[in-house]
Parts: structure tokens; C-alpha cells; sequence
């Protein structure tokens, strides 16, 4: 999203149009992977490698070090290195990086931000009518950048008592020590659901993938 409204302020004819960004306030600019949420869940890219500034390899670690100091990140989120001396910032920290990013966009006369997400498009002769929260949009050119689609429930368990369709925020999970916990999964999103239960006090945390192989390497 960030990307496309930038290349769209950018092109030559763009001070003919106008734009319209729409999203929720919790993930306006920072999407789902980069919402608020605990520090435990880290970008799985060094962070001082990862940019929104393809000629800046390093933009992202340099705003870090402009807004903290490392002494603050390494108290919030402890020293996060590997071998070769990388670092890896918690996604919230970047999400922080992205929304600052995104907004000073936006601040671009000609752009319009609606802060609620769309529930519904209908296409229109010469354009579409998008519904978000209470009203309705005009538009001629619409760009689904979504970036993530809802997650499936593979195996029915909707409804279910004890199943967590969607753990994210994890900080808002109700852990309760005495219980014996399951992740489905072993990618990146059950790894984060490791780390957070084994922080949170359990034990003993259950993990199934389709192949009994951990698709990602992690250290607890």
C-alpha cells in the first residue's frame, strides 16, 4: 500500500486525480504482520538489512537509532543478534517505521484517508462503490493491496471451544498456565505462538506441522 501510493504521487499525471487510502486505525500503514503487539515477535529479517528506501538499504535501522537509543531497545526487547552480528527489531518497532512513512503521504493534498476498512465493492458503469463504515464511495480505479487474506480453518474448528482461529494481538491472550496448549503449524506465525506461551510460563507447548519438520529455526 505504502509502495503503490507512493509511485501513484510520483507518476506525471497525478495531480489530475484523487486518492482515496482506506483501513482500519489499528493497522492503517503498519497492515497485519506489524500491528502493536508483543516485543517477543521479532522481524525474521536483520533488521539493520530491511528498507522502504531501495537507494537506503539501511532506512529503517538508521530511524530506529534517530527515535531510541539501543540502550532503550535492548531494555524493551533484549539484544536480539545472530553470528554475524545482525540485529532483529521487534515487528511492532517496524510497523512504528512503516505507519510514520505512510503518514506523511497522506498529509498530500490530494490524498484522502477513510479510517475504516471496505466491506463491500460493487462495480458501476465507469468505476466502482465502495462501502466502508457508514458511507459509500465513488471511484473510478480501485488497487486491493490487502497484503493478507483471512485465515482458513482447515480442519472446522470455528466455534470450538478451547481453538484460537486468529492469536494476533498475542499480548491480548488470556494464558493460563494450568492448561496444556497446542500450535498447528510450525511457520512463522506458530513460532511466534511458541515463543509467547513458553514466555508467558507453560511447560510444555504442543507443535504439529503436516511433516514433523520445523520450517524455521529458533532458539528457546
Amino acid at each position: 500500500g505504502y509502495h503503490l501510493l507512493n509511485e501513484l504521487l510520483k507518476h506525471k499525471n497525478s495531480k489530475q486525480h484523487e486518492i482515496m487510502v482506506f483501513d482500519d486505525t489499528n493497522h492503517f500503514g503498519r497492515g497485519m504482520a506489524f500491528q502493536r503487539d508483543d516485543s517477543e515477535l521479532l522481524l525474521n529479517y536483520p533488521s539493520n538489512l530491511i528498507s522502504l528506501k531501495k537507494n537506503k538499504p539501511d532506512d529503517f535501522y538508521r530511524w530506529v537509532k534517530s527515535n531510541q537509543s539501543m540502550e532503550e531497545i535492548q531494555e524493551d526487547e533484549g539484544d536480539n543478534r545472530d553470528a554475524e552480528g545482525n540485529i532483529y527489531f521487534s515487528r511492532q518497532l517496524f510497523g512504528d517505521y512503516l505507519e510514520q512513512a505512510m503518514n506523511k503521504l497522506t498529509k498530500k493534498k490530494r490524498v484522502t484517508t477513510v479510517n475504516h476498512r471496505v466491506t463491500a465493492m460493487t462495480p458501476r458503469l465507469g468505476g466502482y462503490e465502495l462501502t466502508a463504515g457508514d458511507h459509500s464511495y465513488e471511484v473510478d480505479v480501485v488497487f486491493l493491496v490487502p497484503g493478507q487474506l483471512p485465515a482458513v480453518d482447515h480442519y472446522q474448528l470455528t466455534g470450538t471451544p478451547g481453538f484460537i482461529e486468529w492469536p494476533y494481538p498475542l499480548e491480548a491472550l488470556d494464558v493460563d498456565t494450568d492448561k496444556t496448549y497446542a500450535v498447528i503449524g510450525s511457520g512463522l506465525s506458530g513460532l511466534d505462538c511458541i515463543r509467547y506461551l513458553t514466555d508467558q510460563g507453560l511447560n510444555q507447548v504442543i507443535a504439529a506441522s503436516r511433516n514433523g519438520q520445523v520450517q524455521a529455526v529458533l532458539s528457546l
